[in-house]
């Protein structure tokens, strides 16, 4: 019984876990941000403040990776030691080069008789996320 006791203590004590903030270029966190550790199949997502934390994970060096839409999956090597390993993530926007959205309907209508003017639309992209 001894034996079992000083073995869960020890297999215990031999993880850890991740946890910390994934924010944006300007500072702002990004909550819904995927946080995984392939290797593990470990994943989880970040709360309304940016905030994640994995548990449980066994001591040793991984590779995690960030991910959120509209940004630059970040790839970074993390060492797990015994308790809390922090690590901050600031991800960056991708390049849009989109500049206008083309819509085609098909049949035949004549112009004054649709319910909304037709109208050419410029996309307008902005870096803030909601």
């Amino acid at each position: 019984m001894l034996f079992f006791v000083v073995l869960s203590s020890w297999s215990y004590a031999q993880t850890g876990s991740i946890s910390g903030q994934v924010l944006d270029e300007t500072n702002q966190p990004l909550p819904g941000a995927s946080i995984s550790i392939t290797s593990l199949n470990r994943a989880t997502s970040t709360d309304g403040n940016g905030q994640f934390k994995l548990n449980a994970i066994p001591t040793g060096t991984y590779s995690i990776s960030a991910s959120f839409i509209g940004f630059q999956i970040l790839k970074r090597n993390v060492t797990v030691v015994s308790g809390d390993t922090k690590v901050n993530i600031k991800l960056t926007p991708l390049a849009q080069n989109l500049t206008e959205v083309v819509v085609i309907g098909y049949g035949t209508q004549q112009k004054r008789m649709l319910p909304v003017p037709l109208q050419q639309l410029e996309l307008k992209i902005s870096k803030k996320v909601l």
